[in-house]
């Protein structure tokens, strides 16, 4: 009788373990930032899943924590505000202003200021043609050691 219950403990626990990485990873500071970016109204109700679902697809193909993604913009912008701006960049991850700064890098050297016309949502897009101009889905970097390649790009 032990030797029947090993197998099935044991079965269980695989299953209980399958079932935990089958679950949605635990991203309490993005679900965070985006709550506080709807609150703020930088993003409408409705478009918080989609961000959400945005931010995790960045998220797969470049090879970041998502929650590194949200400390990011908390830095950056106060939390997805695509309306921030210092004067010479603009936007979520403050886009700078340049010739081959971050809002060249998106088609946007004439008019870096338009960035702050966009919508977040809009913005997602800009940051992975950016995260792709760079070269970021082949880097083993950290979102964080990224943020170091966005200032000096």
């Amino acid at each position: 009788m032990l030797f029947r219950s090993i197998p099935v403990a044991a079965t269980q626990h695989s299953r209980e373990v399958a079932e935990a990485d089958a679950k949605p990873q635990d991203n309490h500071l993005l679900d965070k930032t985006l709550k506080r970016a709807v609150d703020k109204g930088y993003l409408h109700p409705g478009e918080a899943q989609v961000a959400a679902r945005k931010v995790m697809a960045l998220s797969e193909k470049y090879k970041f924590q998502p929650d590194d993604f949200a400390r990011l913009t908390l830095m950056e912008s106060g939390g997805m505000n695509p309306k921030a701006s210092n004067g010479q960049c603009h936007g979520i991850i403050q886009f700078c202003d340049g010739a081959s700064r971050g809002a060249a890098a998106v088609g946007l050297a004439n008019n870096p200021r338009a960035i702050l016309g966009m919508g977040l949502l809009q913005q997602l897009e800009l940051v992975d043609a950016y995260f792709d101009h760079v070269g970021l889905a082949e880097s083993p970097k950290s979102v964080r050691d990224r943020k170091s390649t966005r200032l000096n790009s």
